[in-house]
C-alpha cells in the first residue's frame, strides 16, 4: 500500500511536469551515453550524435553514420519507452549534417475533474524531430547547431509545442577531446542547459583502451545542477565495457544513479546495451542501440 501510494504521488508529479514543461528532452536515448552517466558532449561521433554534440559530426573521422534506439524508462513511474532514429554524414573535410527523430510513449495517467473526482485516464507522450550542421573551423576545433520541435500531450488541450535550438563545440588534441554544448534555446519550459565535458583515451597495448569522461550541466531557468563521471574499456577495439554515476537533481528530471553497460562493434556495425540503476520505487532503466559507423 505504501510503495502504491509513492507511484501514484509520483504519477501525479510527473503529470504536472509533462503539462507544463518538456523534461522528457533530458531523457538520454543513446545506450552508449546511457551507460556513461549522461556525459555526452565529449563523446566522439556516431549514429545518435544529433542527440550528443553535433560538433562531433565535424570534428570525427567517420563519415557516415545511423542509429536506432528503443529503451524502457522509470518503469515503476512512468512505464515510458523511448525510441530514437539519426544519422549523419560528414561532407568535406570541414563540413557535416545530422537528423533525429525521437518518440517517447507513457504509461495511462489518471485526470481528475474540478471536484477532484476521477475523470479517466490520458496517455503523456513527447515527441522531437530535428535537423544539424557543423564545421570545423581549425584543426580539432569545430562547432555546430542544431533546430528541433518539440510536441508533448497530455489531453487535447493539455500539452505544449516547442522549438530549441542547440549550439555546440568540440576541441580534440591528441587523446584529449573537450566538449561545450547549451541546448534547448527558445521557447519558454524548454529544458535550457549549459554543459562542459571532458574525455581522455590511454592506449593501453594494441586494440586495448581506457577512456574517462566527465560532464557537468547547468539548468538555466531553474539553477538546476547535475553531474557525470564514467569509464570505458575496450579490448580488441570491438568489445566494451561501461559504467558511470550521474548526480542527478529534483529540477533536471533524472535522479541520481549508477549506470552499466556494454557494447560490441565488428565491420562498422555496433549494438550497446546500458542498465540504469534508480531507487527501487522508481524501477530500474533499460536502453539499446543498434547502430552503423563508416
Amino acid at each position: 500500500m505504501r510503495k502504491s501510494s509513492l507511484i501514484a504521488a509520483l504519477l501525479a508529479v510527473s503529470a504536472n511536469l509533462f503539462a507544463q514543461n518538456l523534461p522528457q528532452a533530458g531523457i538520454p536515448v543513446d545506450a552508449q551515453t546511457a551507460a556513461m552517466a549522461s556525459a555526452n558532449v565529449s563523446a566522439q561521433a556516431d549514429g545518435l550524435v544529433h542527440w550528443n554534440n553535433i560538433a562531433a559530426v565535424a570534428n570525427g573521422e567517420s563519415r557516415f553514420g545511423a542509429a536506432v534506439s528503443y529503451g524502457s524508462w522509470l518503469p515503476a513511474m512512468e512505464a515510458s519507452s523511448p525510441v530514437a532514429v539519426s544519422g549523419f554524414m560528414h561532407l568535406g573535410e570541414k563540413f557535416g549534417l545530422s537528423a533525429g527523430f525521437r518518440n517517447i510513449t507513457g504509461a495511462d495517467v489518471p485526470l481528475f475533474d474540478m471536484y477532484g473526482n476521477p475523470s479517466g485516464n490520458a496517455k503523456n507522450g513527447y515527441m522531437s524531430m530535428g535537423l544539424g550542421a557543423a564545421y570545423q573551423f581549425l584543426p580539432g576545433l569545430a562547432v555546430g547547431i542544431t533546430a528541433d520541435y518539440h510536441s508533448s500531450r497530455l489531453t487535447e488541450d493539455t500539452g505544449m509545442n516547442a522549438v530549441g535550438i542547440g549550439i555546440g563545440g568540440q576541441y580534440k588534441l591528441d587523446d584529449l577531446l573537450l566538449g561545450i554544448k547549451v541546448s534547448d534555446l527558445g521557447s519558454a519550459g524548454l529544458p535550457t542547459a549549459s554543459s562542459f565535458g571532458a574525455s581522455y583515451k590511454l592506449d593501453l597495448a594494441e586494440g586495448h583502451s581506457l577512456e574517462a569522461r566527465a560532464q557537468a550541466s547547468v539548468l538555466l531557468a531553474s539553477g538546476g545542477f547535475n553531474a557525470g563521471v564514467a569509464a570505458q574499456y575496450t579490448a580488441l577495439d570491438m568489445i566494451s565495457l561501461r559504467a558511470g554515476y550521474y548526480i542527478g537533481d529534483a529540477e533536471a528530471f533524472i535522479p541520481s544513479h549508477l549506470s552499466l553497460g556494454a557494447g560490441i562493434r565488428f565491420a562498422g556495425i555496433g549494438i550497446d546495451a546500458a542498465y540504469l540503476m534508480f531507487p527501487s520505487e522508481l524501477g530500474n532503466s533499460l536502453c539499446i542501440t543498434l547502430k552503423y559507423i563508416l
